[in-house]
């Protein structure tokens, strides 16, 4: 009960830093240094969006685990096919993320936006968004393998570079929503 506990605090303590983020970023407010104002009802939002594209990834998630089941039979497990898929559906996972993310710091600003609306403004950036999935699969890899050079150091060290690592993906993740909300939605030039 204690740890169920802790991930709630954890994830609401998440929520608070992502939509804090998102509205300093696109609404500049830098009015409240280290107190934020507290968004309740649009962390709320941002915690129901989320739950909805989970919902909505889970027939991906189903057709990626029944290929992979048949690449292992086919296959005999065949490490290098299983691999290509692996790195197949992480990037169409991002492709599909970057184009439906524009609901999430809209929700951050309390903004109302649909799928639809998301999909529409996003039309055409699919190969910028390749690109991205397929540079952040790459990136994710790359730190799998650094996190092994550390296998053998302390556990807290092993950890702490777990944490590390976990913590880039996450922020340039975030910097990306929040650049295509203000992009594609808000038609702010890239800088």
């Amino acid at each position: 009960m204690a740890v169920h506990s802790w991930y709630t605090c954890y994830d609401c303590c998440g929520l608070l830093v992502i939509v804090a983020w998102h509205r300093f970023i696109l609404l500049e407010d830098s009015t409240h240094f280290l107190l934020r104002k507290f968004h309740g009802r649009q962390i709320l939002s941002y915690m129901w969006r989320v739950m909805l594209i989970v919902l909505l990834f889970i027939p991906f998630y189903l057709a990626y685990f029944a290929l992979a089941l048949i690449f292992v039979d086919v296959s005999q497990f065949n490490f290098t096919a299983l691999s290509l898929l692996a790195f197949a559906s992480t990037c169409i996972y991002y492709v599909l993320l970057y184009r439906l993310s524009p609901i999430l710091p809209a929700a951050a600003l309390g903004n109302k936006l649909s799928f639809g609306e998301a999909i529409k403004a996003t039309k055409g950036a699919t190969f910028s968004f390749v690109v991205l999935g397929f540079s952040l699969a790459l990136l994710s890899v790359l730190f799998s393998f650094a996190e092994l050079l550390f296998i053998h150091s302390p556990t807290v060290i092993a950890i702490g570079v777990q944490i590390l690592f976990a913590w880039l993906i996450f922020i340039i993740n975030l910097s990306i929503i929040t650049t295509i909300y203000g992009h594609y939605i808000e038609g702010r030039p890239l800088r």
